[in-house]
């Protein structure tokens, strides 16, 4: 019994051989795949996308707040709303004020009208791109505008109808025809009709 157990654990030259060879094995294994774990992921992620998304959420965010802080301060400069009748072509900037209007609608209506712009009634007042339709509905029911300003510029479009003279189908003797007379055949403006009499006159 002792003899087989000795034969048991003892090894040959070969064997021993083979057994060391087998460790070495084993150990290379080990070690290659704990540098491949450790070189083979160092890759580089780029985050600059999440960065400028993250940018542009906390711009946009700014940019809200920013918004809402100045129509907060808007509302406190006139806390005070006084609905009053109003015509938006000579009303001070303090009865816009009362009105609820902020200094930035102010400017637009002031600019509007040293451009030679004016409000003939209340959808020229809607149309100002500073005017929401919130606002515009509060104010309607208060915007006077003076009739003569109406009824002047309804005339003059009326007047400027009238001077307006259709040119028709005539025929001229162009030995004596006139600059006038010749500015109401069709395709003869002013200046042609002034060479023509020139012509003529040569």
């Amino acid at each position: 019994m002792k003899k087989y157990y000795k034969e048991f654990l003892t090894y040959s030259y070969a064997e021993r051989k083979g057994i060391i060879g087998l460790l070495i094995v084993i150990i290379v294994v080990l070690i290659s795949i704990r540098l491949t774990d450790y070189f083979g992921n160092r890759e580089v992620t780029d985050f600059s996308q999440f960065d400028r998304a993250v940018e542009q959420f906390n711009h946009a965010s700014t940019s809200q707040n920013e918004s809402k802080t100045e129509t907060i301060t808007d509302e406190i400069d006139n806390p005070d709303k006084k609905y009053s009748m109003f015509n938006p072509n000579s009303a001070s900037d303090e009865d816009f004020m009362e009105l609820g209007l902020n200094v930035k609608q102010i400017n637009v209506i002031r600019n509007y009208l040293s451009k030679g712009g004016r409000f003939r009634n209340k959808d020229d007042f809607k149309k100002m791109y500073c005017i929401s339709e919130a606002e515009y509905n509060l104010l309607s029911p208060y915007i006077s505008i003076p009739k003569e300003l109406r009824d002047s510029t309804r005339k003059s479009f009326e007047k400027s109808k009238t001077t307006y003279l259709p040119k028709t189908d005539i025929t001229l003797e162009l030995n004596s025809a006139d600059t006038i007379t010749l500015t109401q055949l069709h395709g003869i403006g002013t200046v042609y009709a002034r060479r023509i009499v020139k012509y003529r006159d040569l």
